[in-house]
């Protein structure tokens, strides 16, 4: 290779004040991740002298004219503006058809007296087209503005489109084009390496949306971080196929149970709920609020880990599972029940809604299933906002102790299964020692802990420690909810069922 050097257009960062200018600008946007303002930062701090020119066939072409005798240049606005309004009705190639003596004046002269010129040849860089873009696209249109919103692309147009754009603006504009810019990695195979067909380690996107679907696909991409390379393996989307079915199993589970809630008869208000929903409230409202900072922030992969861990975690896993009593078994239009189906269609109305940008077609789908919704697609409601008066940050901490009780109880209750003392733990009476702090905790949450253990019979002593004591229950076994109480089998009539399911169906 022999590198030869020839005349070129640049634009000089020092004369033109470019440099100082830019790196100005560079710290007014909001850079997406951190370090991208660092390196386009180091990158025009270093830079020399901005070369605009390229030797092509085809391109934008640089409108100056040189003397055939001396080689001086014209470079003239008015006979820019002349070229460019040809080009905006006939295209680019009107610049090599069109005779010389169409484009010039006729008493055009140079200075060394010669009227002899030649069309130059020089195009401008295809980045200096593209980093054009925002005025293009977005100045001339009323609807989009400038600066532009976002610009999104890849870490590598820091160097490329992000770069010629910041100078062109800068330079003709005195600002930076975007107010922010997000740059994300590239989709590596599970080795890390880049994929490529020659090494046969391509995975079509096409192929997995046949197999699972577009939106476990959009999951997968929204289960890394995207600031980063992100490694595809086979493992890695089996898991994320795993927690989508657990998501959208919750979705199910929710809806149903809402076949006969009217929201707006049946809403229960918010100071009438009963503590355990009032607490599962505060989830709602502190995952909304987490998920909308992580929108802004373009933190998709929190997006997923909030969901999924609400599902799984504290909704199914907890409050659903000390539900399913209440909803299987209370009357249908009794207060408790109505508590929870106001809490469950609170709930998934802000899961849908929060979760509907990465999950558009199973979001819609559990949406067209909603009962009395309004919109007629989820696509065209508004993300929901936290309700931060039902954010209660005490009744948080007083619930994290009754979760840790309740983990130490199934704990004892899982042993004693394996033991073969219980077979399911509705088999099960349990008798509690509680230090007194704990004591005080239990016995104001407004629901009873039988229903928190999903046991049959809890009784509550105070002592210094915690002890939990755990045997097989001795009472008959309610034909109805499965629980073992003392009057089973002691009620005229209804032998087989208790107190409870007895008033349930009466």
């Amino acid at each position: 290779i022999i590198f030869r050097a020839t005349p070129q257009w640049f634009v000089s960062m020092e004369k033109t004040g470019l440099r100082i200018k830019a790196l100005s600008e560079i710290e007014k946007v909001k850079w997406t991740p951190d370090k991208g303002m660092k390196r386009i930062y180091s990158m025009i701090e270093g830079r020399p002298d901005w070369c605009i020119s390229r030797q092509r066939i085809w391109g934008v072409p640089i409108v100056a004219f040189q003397c055939s005798e001396c080689g001086e240049t014209i470079l003239d606005p008015k006979l820019i503006n002349k070229v460019a309004d040809m080009v905006a009705v006939h295209g680019i190639e009107i610049w090599h058809s069109t005779d010389i003596s169409e484009l010039l004046p006729k008493d055009t002269k140079c200075k060394c007296g010669s009227q002899t010129f030649k069309k130059g040849k020089d195009i401008l860089d295809v980045w200096f087209d593209s980093g054009a873009s925002y005025a293009v696209v977005c100045e001339k249109n009323k609807d989009l503005g400038f600066p532009v919103d976002l610009y999104l692309e890849g870490s590598d147009q820091h160097r490329g489109w992000f770069h010629t754009s910041l100078l062109e603006s800068v330079l003709t504009r005195g600002k930076a084009p975007y107010k922010q810019v997000v740059t994300h990695g590239f989709i590596v195979d599970k080795n890390g390496y880049k994929m490529s067909k020659s090494m046969g380690n391509v995975v079509d996107p096409m192929d997995l949306i046949k197999k699972t679907g577009s939106d476990i696909l959009r999951l997968w991409v929204s289960y890394e971080n995207f600031a980063e390379d992100i490694s595809y393996s086979e493992e890695s989307y089996v898991r994320v196929t795993e927690a989508y079915r657990r998501i959208r199993n919750t979705y199910r589970f929710i809806l149903g149970n809402m076949f006969d809630f009217e929201p707006s008869k049946n809403v229960v208000a918010y100071d009438e709920l009963r503590e355990i929903d009032k607490w599962m409230m505060d989830k709602i409202n502190v995952l909304t609020k987490e998920i909308r900072n992580a929108y802004d922030n373009f933190e998709f992969y929190k997006i997923f880990h909030l969901v999924h861990n609400f599902c799984v975690v504290e909704l199914s896993s907890f409050y659903l599972d000390v539900s399913k009593d209440i909803l299987y078994v209370s009357k249908k239009d009794s207060h408790e029940r109505r508590c929870i189906q106001t809490v469950m269609y609170t709930a998934l109305d802000h899961m849908l809604k929060l979760f509907a940008p990465i999950l558009p077609f199973t979001t819609e789908e559990a949406w067209q299933s909603m009962p009395y919704k309004k919109e007629g697609s989820i696509h065209l409601t508004n993300m929901p906002s936290p309700n931060r008066d039902q954010i209660d940050e005490a009744l948080a901490l007083k619930w994290n102790d009754i979760l840790k009780l309740r983990e130490d109880v199934s704990k004892v209750l899982e042993d004693k299964r394996k033991d073969k003392i219980i077979g399911h733990s509705l088999d099960a009476d349990i008798d509690l020692t509680l230090t007194e702090d704990l004591y005080n905790i239990v016995s104001h949450i407004n629901i009873n802990l039988e229903s928190i253990f999903i046991v049959s019979n809890v009784t509550v002593n105070r002592g210094s420690n915690l002890k939990i004591g755990v045997k097989k229950s001795s009472f008959n076994k309610c034909a109805r909810c499965w629980q073992y109480k003392k009057e089973v089998g002691t009620i005229k009539n209804h032998e087989e069922i208790c107190e409870r399911c007895k008033n349930a169906i009466s």
